[in-house]
């Protein structure tokens, strides 16, 4: 197979082929995201395996501003695990190669499919925890007051800079969003709010969502002010808007090893219904 295949860079115009392998693919994953697959497209690197003139598998796995690189689509046309491994082998490999060997970068999946779970593991990806999935009881928790000085609103574009900056020192690196990242997670929010304390951003979630679900995407807190409620309360008014609009069905993502998390969103009246997908990393140094 390696003979006979070529692996290059795609581009914009592979826009039609590459369409072709993301609509036809028998084996695909992509990753949880703000972006559709073809969104990366342009993006660097972003590898496609084409074998005589054919384009049988990409791997985007594009830079971005942080230390992680998150795998962001992977898909192989055929049902032949043999030659999906060799592709996988050959793309990754390829990928990994032009990485510095000075960079201090982590590559990182989610096992989302139990073959894509394997191939990771094939390359050396280390099972480093996992997202789990909790349920919203639909039961409004019991009011409980924030500190005066402490007000909820709607998040603006305008707030961007700031909600970054907090996201950084809220999150450990391999869950940091950017800049353009969190503009398009406001961009398609079904609702977004942010605390402020004397008009400083120490608190914000984005959810996403449909006339009929609602998925809490993101919720963070400055660290130094997590004992005040604030988590809660800002979760606690997202529930009551999303049931006032008539949406019942609400869920949201946490890590299994993020306790406190769990705490709280236990607390507001979420439930784990068993699901989970594990996350894996490998780091090189």
């Amino acid at each position: 197979m390696a003979d006979e295949a070529l692996i290059r860079q795609l581009l914009s115009q592979d826009q039609t082929s590459l369409s072709f392998l993301i609509n036809h693919a028998e084996y695909i994953y992509r990753h949880l995201d703000w972006r559709t697959s073809l969104d990366w497209l342009g993006s660097e690197p972003f590898l496609g395996l084409e074998r005589h003139h054919k384009l049988v598998s990409a791997l985007a796995c594009p830079q971005d501003e942080t230390s992680i690189r998150w795998i962001r689509l992977f898909a192989y046309l055929n049902w032949n695990t043999q030659e999906l491994e060799a592709a996988w082998s050959l793309l990754f490999d390829q990928l990994r190669a032009g990485v510095s060997k000075t960079s201090q970068i982590t590559f990182a999946a989610l096992g989302l499919s139990p073959w894509f779970s394997d191939l990771l593991e094939l390359s050396g990806f280390v099972h480093r925890q996992d997202i789990i999935v909790l349920f919203w009881k639909g039961v409004i928790p019991e009011d409980r007051p924030l500190p005066r000085e402490i007000r909820l609103r709607a998040m603006h574009p305008a707030d961007i800079s700031e909600v970054a900056a907090l996201d950084h020192v809220a999150f450990a690196p391999l869950w940091h969003q950017t800049r353009v990242e969190l503009e398009r997670a406001l961009a398609q929010a079904a609702y977004a709010t942010v605390a402020t304390l004397d008009q400083a951003i120490i608190g914000y979630q984005i959810s996403t969502g449909s006339p009929f679900h609602a998925h809490l995407a993101r919720l963070a807190v400055h660290p130094d002010l997590q004992r005040l409620s604030i988590g809660y309360a800002i979760v606690r008014e997202f529930l009551e808007t999303l049931t006032e609009r008539g949406v019942g069905n609400i869920t949201v993502n946490t890590q299994s090893d993020n306790y406190g998390s769990q705490k709280l969103y236990q607390e507001l009246g979420f439930h784990r219904n068993g699901e989970a997908f594990p996350v894996y990393t490998l780091p090189l140094h």
